[in-house]
Formats: structure tokens, C-alpha cells, sequence
């Protein structure tokens, strides 16, 4: 049963940031730690290790994979700080700390990648992005499971019970007058249809 809360036991604005920060950290980790697995399990790890500094171009051509893809996993990684990227993002580079924890299984009992198995994706759903590194083409909503509707409604269920019609469709110039007029409108892709 909610209690409602009491004027004085609201927390300021401040402190529910500061914890939803946190909190989204947890989620960001989930997904580093897929990454993570993804980049052991490819060879851009090991790739890296002792090359200096490539562009996403020259890692896709070393390890046969797609660029696109590999230069969107470069960023995530070092948007993580788990590589170092040049001030434009156009190169990147492993650290030597980097490679005993990350490309050297074989010599470094620093070596973590082998711990990470791409966290609580379903091994399908790893399986068919890791073929998607190699393809370039990547996983359609089926592909990733009825788990991902109900995450998907879950995540983004605050916002459209909260936000969309009091904040974000006032805020598109035009979209309110055309639904009261009778628009028709599909939702796709947006978890449950909430």
C-alpha cells in the first residue's frame, strides 16, 4: 500500500538527481559490461593491445567486423574510460593497463574480460549482436524478446504517464491542435503500447 508523503518528508530536487544518478549508473554498467564481453569476444581487445592509436575504420579491417559498429563500441568504451579516444573521436587507443586487464589472458593474472558474459542479455540476444559486429545489420525488436516490451513499458512508463501530454506534446509545436482535431497516430517500438 503507498502512503502518500508527507510536505516535509519530500526530497528536494537535489538528492532524487543525485540518486537517480546512481541508479542509472547501475544500468550503464549493465550495458558496459555487455560491451565489454562483446569486445573479448570479437578481438577488438586484443586488436587494440599494442597498436597505438586507430581510427574505427582500420579496427573494423584488423578484426573483419563492421565499422559502424566497431566505431559505436569504440565511443561506448571510451565514453566508460576503458580506452583513451583523441580529442575528436576519430582515433583510439589501448592503455598497457588496459591490455593486462582487458586483451592479455595468456599473461596477465590482471586479466577481467573473461569474467564478463554479456550480463543479463539473454545468450541469443548476445549471440545474434555479436553476428551483427559481422553483419552490420542489427537485431530486429523479436530478436531481443518479450523481455525487452516489458523493460521498454517499465522504463518508459513514468515518462508517458507523467510527461507526454503534460509536458513533451505541449512542447512540439503544432502536434497538440492536430490531436484534438482527430490525428491518428501509431505508436511503434515503445514497449507495451502504454
Amino acid at each position: 500500500m503507498m502512503v502518500a508523503m508527507s510536505e516535509a518528508d519530500v526530497p528536494g530536487r537535489d538528492a532524487v538527481d543525485r540518486f537517480a544518478l546512481r541508479v542509472w549508473q547501475y544500468k550503464q554498467g549493465e550495458v558496459v559490461s555487455l560491451m565489454v564481453h562483446l569486445g573479448d569476444r570479437l578481438g577488438l581487445y586484443r586488436a587494440l593491445d599494442g597498436a597505438g592509436w586507430l581510427t574505427p575504420a582500420a579496427l573494423a579491417a584488423k578484426t573483419e567486423l563492421n565499422e559502424r559498429w566497431v566505431r559505436e563500441w569504440l565511443r561506448g568504451q571510451a565514453a566508460a574510460g576503458l580506452i583513451d579516444a583523441d580529442d575528436d573521436a576519430t582515433a583510439f587507443a589501448l592503455r598497457p593497463e588496459g591490455a593486462l586487464v582487458l586483451a592479455r589472458e595468456e599473461d596477465s593474472l590482471a586479466f577481467a574480460a573473461g569474467a564478463f558474459s554479456g550480463g543479463i542479455a539473454p545468450p541469443a540476444v548476445v549471440d545474434a549482436l555479436a553476428n551483427a559486429f559481422r553483419t552490420g545489420v542489427g537485431l530486429t525488436f523479436d530478436q531481443l524478446g518479450p523481455v525487452c516490451v516489458h523493460c521498454g513499458a517499465r522504463m518508459s512508463g513514468p515518462w508517458a504517464r507523467l510527461a507526454l501530454v503534460q509536458r513533451v506534446i505541449p512542447a512540439l509545436r503544432g502536434v497538440e491542435d492536430r490531436l484534438r482535431a482527430g490525428a491518428r497516430v501509431v505508436e511503434v517500438g515503445c514497449g507495451g503500447g502504454l
